[in-house]
């Protein structure tokens, strides 16, 4: 065609490879339907996380799930299609083996943390320094890193969490800076848009449906 055309072809270096970017940031879908009789906000949210779940066991980014929850009425069935890209890190492919607790805690010590303990689909880190924790997702890919403390949302009430909200307000001059808030039941990472006891209590205890044990992080990165 170039001969033809009276054209020059310029072939780039490693033209063999193609999309490399794209192929890692291919997309991870699980999906389950399951038949119920009158189905709960309960029943909806334990499916949800069982497909979000698998997702990120076959290599999926939490930050980057997008679910997908439909009625199949002639069926009188419940779908739930889960989505993700693989995360961007070394190694990070589709079907990537899960971290051991061991290799876990040795990631974790390596950026100053002592403890680990198991957090639904994340694990917590914390550090003697007062305040210093982190998440780490399955793979041992920092989620979050931050200054704050962490309440059990079963013990947590919305009065509860403001003090925490004071507690870990910066405050420079006139200025109060409030600090952040995190979220994390299950398969579930999220960040508060609003950092009011009553809107993070709101959003855990969603989270908690079905029994989830939901974990509330106040503080900043």
């Amino acid at each position: 065609m170039a001969s033809a055309m009276g054209l020059e072809i310029i072939v780039p270096d490693h033209a063999e490879v193609i999309s490399a970017v794209g192929d890692a940031l291919s997309l991870v879908r699980a999906e389950r339907e399951r038949t119920f009789n009158n189905p709960t906000p309960a029943d909806v949210q334990a499916l949800v996380s069982e497909v979000e779940g698998e997702a990120m066991l076959a290599g999926a980014s939490a930050s980057t799930l997008d679910v997908r929850v439909e009625q199949v009425v002639e069926r009188g069935a419940t779908r739930v299609t889960v989505t993700g890209a693989v995360g961007l890190s070394s190694g990070a492919m589709p079907g990537r083996q899960v971290a051991p607790r061991d290799e876990i805690t040795s990631i974790a010590s390596s950026r100053g943390f002592e403890t680990v303990t198991s957090l639904g689909h994340y694990w917590f880190a914390t550090a003697n320094a007062a305040g210093h924790l982190a998440v780490f997702d399955l793979y041992g890919d920092l989620v979050v890193e931050a200054r704050g403390e962490a309440l059990s949302a079963r013990d947590a009430t919305p009065e509860r969490v403001d003090e925490a909200v004071v507690r870990q307000t910066k405050r420079v001059g006139p200025v109060s800076i409030p600090p952040d808030g995190w979220i994390i039941g299950g398969t579930r990472f999220l960040q508060a848009p609003d950092t009011s006891g009553a809107a993070i209590m709101e959003t855990a205890l969603a989270l908690g449906t079905g029994g989830t044990d939901v974990t509330i992080i106040v503080g900043r990165t």
